[in-house]
């Protein structure tokens, strides 16, 4: 099952419940999910939408801070790649906004041959 990527397209009001509804938009299609949230809720993604910014952080962006915070994220030292074998190296970004290493070995392997790829990366 793959994700779908989503935006926040706006707020709305079930005017059968009275409750409020965040409408999240495929980015690359049509659909519309609508999600029942709690008033609180929409009034802080309401206020997100609307640039509103706090002296302090609502309880989500703590949240975030938090979770992001606990999340180790390595980062690539340019120029530190080497192989035992001879290859091309390149880097390119994924949708995950992280960077994919590869090496393309010029001469394949052979049964029972390996090689060693090193590279530095900085814990941020």
């Amino acid at each position: 099952m793959s994700m779908i990527p989503v935006r926040v397209g706006g707020l709305a009001i079930d005017e059968r419940t009275k409750n409020p509804v965040v409408l999240l938009q495929e980015i690359e299609g049509n659909r519309v999910l609508p999600i029942w949230i709690g008033p609180m809720e929409a009034s802080a993604i309401h206020s997100e939408l609307m640039g509103k910014k706090y002296q302090r952080p609502l309880t989500h962006d703590l949240l975030v801070t938090i979770i992001d915070s606990l999340t180790t994220r390595l980062e690539y030292v340019d120029g530190s790649q080497s192989s035992s074998r001879k290859a091309n190296f390149g880097t390119q970004e994924n949708e995950g906004e992280s960077l994919v290493l590869r090496w393309e070995l010029i001469e394949p392997l052979k049964v029972n041959e390996g090689g060693i790829v090193r590279f530095k990366c900085r814990v941020r």
